[in-house]
């Protein structure tokens, strides 16, 4: 499977940026963000609907695609950290993923 992942770095300074990812030339998915968590490990958050708001459980959101796998997420989610360091050092900006 051909897969071509393209990243726009956020321009505020924060780490992570929104992904573009296209399968086999045929199949896009946008609006895919990556970002780091709060260990710093970076991580693809795919997109997704609000599905419940409550006070006691807060946002509870529902992607509409993700990979199924762990192996395809981590294909995915390494093609994105090379995309973004590279957009990041064409724009001579030193803050890699």
């Amino acid at each position: 499977m051909k897969i071509k992942v393209e990243t726009f770095p956020f321009r505020d300074g924060t780490a992570g940026g929104i992904v573009t990812i296209v399968f086999d030339d045929c199949f896009k998915v946008n609006s895919v963000h990556l970002k780091r968590s709060v260990n710093g490990y970076p991580y693809l958050s795919f997109p997704s609907r609000l599905v419940e708001k409550d006070e006691e459980n807060g946002v509870l959101r529902k992607d509409y695609a993700h990979p199924l796998t762990e192996q395809f997420r981590e294909k995915l989610t390494g093609l994105a950290i090379k995309s973004y360091n590279e957009k990041l050092v064409k724009e001579g900006r030193i803050d890699l993923l």
